[in-house]
């Protein structure tokens, strides 16, 4: 029982040992050093076993030796591909976590209003310090359609600026007024597509300026 605790003890130590110094830069987890750094571990285990009453180091690396270093050099070579996955895979993440604050930050600042709508004119994403421009709560804007939100003739207009920009690189305006808490006011509004589906479907960003 006490080798087995000092042989996993060992094992968990050399794993942070390995850790730490590709952290530093000493070590890099490249196939090759994954690979030697599992046989390193388990030739000590090896050395550990022997130990064991009744054991020599001799008649333990004739049965498990060969197998036993090259099976588990293989599985830590497996398991470090799989780590050094998962944390790229992490990396990426946190990378487009603070690409969209930064986004956010910077539409935040916008002094106009930014809608992003799919292809069906359904708002998906209201971004606005001006609430007062809207021409219902911010609640009750995200998840329904022009037709839903906007009187019968901003609807169209907007509709239409949406479809040309779905159908065209280049960007689709639109003018109208509208009755908001602020007052009448009138807006020019600027549909860009964007690239990449939200969804599953379509989607477009729309920058309305307050001309009024």
């Amino acid at each position: 029982m006490v080798i087995g605790l000092t042989t996993i003890t060992l094992a968990v130590m050399l794993g942070l040992a390995f850790r730490a110094g590709a952290a530093r830069g000493w070590l890099r987890p490249v196939p090759l050093q994954l690979f030697l750094f599992g046989v390193f571990t388990h030739a000590v285990t090896l050395l550990l076993l022997a130990a064991v009453p009744g054991q020599t180091l001799a008649g333990v690396f004739a049965k498990l030796g060969l197998p036993y270093l090259l099976l588990m050099g293989a599985a830590t070579l497996l398991l470090g591909a799989l780590l050094r996955d998962l944390e790229r895979h992490r990396a990426t993440e946190r990378a487009l976590a603070a690409s969209e604050a930064r986004l956010r930050a910077i539409t935040a600042a916008i002094p106009d209003l930014v809608f992003v709508v799919d292809e069906d004119g359904r708002y998906l994403e209201v971004i606005t310090r001006q609430d007062e421009l809207l021409a219902a709560p911010r609640a009750q804007v995200v998840g329904r359609r022009f037709e839903d939100v906007l009187p019968a003739g901003p609807a169209a207009l907007l509709r239409d600026a949406l479809e040309q920009a779905l159908a065209s690189p280049e960007r689709a305006s639109a003018r109208y007024a509208l009755d908001t808490p602020a007052g009448h006011r009138e807006f020019q509004a600027s549909a860009q597509a964007i690239d990449a589906p939200i969804g599953g479907r379509r989607a477009a960003a729309i920058l309305v300026q307050d001309i009024t």
